[in-house]
C-alpha cells in the first residue's frame, strides 16, 4: 500500500457486463453506510467517444438499483430517443424558430455525453447530458429522467 492509499483510501474497480470497467472514488474504510460515487464509461452505438456513467454506492460497490436503471437506459435507447423527440415537441413553443429547427435534427448533432444521479444520493432520478458531437461546437441539451420519463428539458441551439 502506497502513503496515497493509506492516506486517502483505495480506488476500487469491478468488472460489469455492460459498463465494463467501473471505479470507485478512494474508499478508506469499512464503513458500509457511507456514500460514495463510482464511474464508468460506455460506448454508444455510433458515438466517437465513451459517454460518461455515474452512480452513488458504498464501500464495496454501485447502488445496485441505479445501475439496474442505467443498463434499462442504456439498453432502450430508441425509446429514450424518441421521449427526447417528444419532450422536444412539447417545448417547441417556447424556443425561437432557428432553436426549433436546430433541434429537429439533434440527432445529427447531440450524443448522449452523461448519465449521473440528479440528486447526490441513491434515487433513481438522473441527469442525461447530450454533448455535441463536434468539440468545436456549443449547443447541448440536458434533462431530468425520473420513473422512466424525461420530466425536465434545458437546453442551447448550436449556433
Amino acid at each position: 500500500m502506497n502513503l496515497l492509499d493509506f492516506l486517502f483510501g483505495k480506488k476500487k474497480t469491478i468488472n460489469d457486463p455492460v459498463l465494463g470497467i467501473i471505479k470507485s472514488e478512494r474508499i478508506k474504510g469499512e464503513n458500509h453506510t457511507k456514500s460514495y460515487t463510482w464511474y464508468a464509461g460506455y460506448l454508444i452505438p455510433n458515438a466517437l467517444e465513451k459517454s460518461s456513467v455515474v452512480m452513488q454506492g458504498n464501500n464495496r460497490e454501485p447502488n445496485p438499483a441505479q445501475l439496474t436503471e442505467i443498463k434499462y437506459i442504456l439498453h432502450n435507447l430508441d425509446s429514450l430517443y424518441l421521449k427526447v423527440d417528444e419532450k422536444l415537441a412539447h417545448e417547441a413553443k417556447n424556443q425561437t424558430p432557428s432553436e426549433r429547427e436546430a433541434f429537429k435534427n439533434w440527432r445529427n448533432f447531440l450524443f448522449l455525453g452523461a448519465i449521473h444521479p440528479a440528486n447526490l444520493d441513491t434515487s433513481l432520478n438522473f441527469e442525461l447530458g447530450f454533448d455535441p458531437i463536434d468539440v468545436k461546437s456549443n449547443g447541448y441539451m440536458s434533462f431530468t429522467y425520473s420513473n422512466r420519463e424525461i420530466i425536465e428539458m434545458d437546453g442551447e441551439a448550436p449556433k
